[in-house]
């Protein structure tokens, strides 16, 4: 059985919404890799790179280079970045997106 799904709308440049059998669901706006459910976050499903805060500007290391990290999230399907966030170290994945 085919499935007809239909692009809803976008999120920035990284996501489509995407509407079919299962429901909305967000999708990567390069490759259609499926991140999931709508309302959940699609960081939550993608691969995650942690770095030193020096690495994205070496003006960064007069700050808190112990206490930070920078996550950057790339899709799973082909690579692209979908994200990127300064958090202090040991925290949760900071959520951004929630569609109801």
């Amino acid at each position: 059985m085919t499935t007809t799904v239909q692009r809803l709308s976008s999120i920035g440049d990284a996501f489509h919404v995407v509407t079919g059998d299962a429901g909305p669901e967000i999708r990567c706006a390069r490759c259609d890799h499926a991140f999931g459910p709508a309302q959940e976050d699609p960081k939550l499903q993608a691969m995650v790179a942690e770095r030193s805060i020096v690495d994205s500007s070496e003006i960064n290391r007069h700050g808190a280079v112990d206490d930070l990290v920078l996550r950057e999230f790339y899709c799973p399907g082909c690579g692209a970045m979908i994200a990127a966030n300064v958090q202090q170290h040991g925290d949760p994945v900071l959520r951004e997106i929630e569609l109801a």
